[in-house]
């Protein structure tokens, strides 16, 4: 809540930084790829900016110890990778991507250790996305979507999700 009109680039130069929150700053603009240097950031919180864009997420498969990213408001539209970064990244568990525009072309599976994961207002919509990978999660929120249905045999073993948010039905057939 300072009033940051953009993510300024020195912030990249604080090499020790492991927590970084600029949530709640009207932030415009892309996400400038010197946050890959921060090496022992843990927790990433871009939440509530107006307009952020990246089109490309390697930035983030530098920062191996990120643990937490939260980021809404941005347009993913171009950035072909975001899942294949988030897939291949060691130690993300909570992933929260609100209000985003993401590519329409969503293929593969997410990273198999997140715990907690929250797309809510991605305008997904029918069933639930492929990419989410039920065998890991205790915690999904994908509300304020287009989704349909319930969860399936096809996505896989879900015994360890624990909340389910904004009315998605959970039932699994025996």
């Amino acid at each position: 809540m300072n009033y940051f009109e953009k993510i300024p680039e020195f912030i990249g130069s604080l090499a020790e930084l492991t927590y970084l929150n600029l949530s709640y700053n009207p932030l415009t603009g892309f996400i400038p790829h010197q946050l890959g240097n921060l090496s022992r950031l843990l927790y990433l919180d871009l939440n509530y900016p107006h307009s952020l864009r990246s089109s490309n997420l390697e930035w983030l498969s530098h920062i191996s110890t990120l643990k937490l990213l939260k980021i809404s408001h941005a347009s993913f539209e171009k950035a072909t990778n975001w899942l294949q970064v988030i897939q291949y990244h060691p130690s993300l568990s909570v992933l929260h991507f609100e209000y985003y525009s993401l590519p329409e072309n969503l293929s593969g599976c997410a990273k198999d250790s997140l715990e907690s994961l929250l797309l809510t207002y991605n305008n997904f919509n029918g069933s639930l996305p492929s990419f989410i990978p039920f065998s890991s999660l205790r915690e999904l929120d994908v509300g304020y979507n287009q989704l349909s249905g319930h969860f399936e045999d096809n996505f896989g073993d879900f015994s360890k999700l624990s909340v389910v948010e904004h009315g998605l039905q959970c039932s699994k057939q025996p």
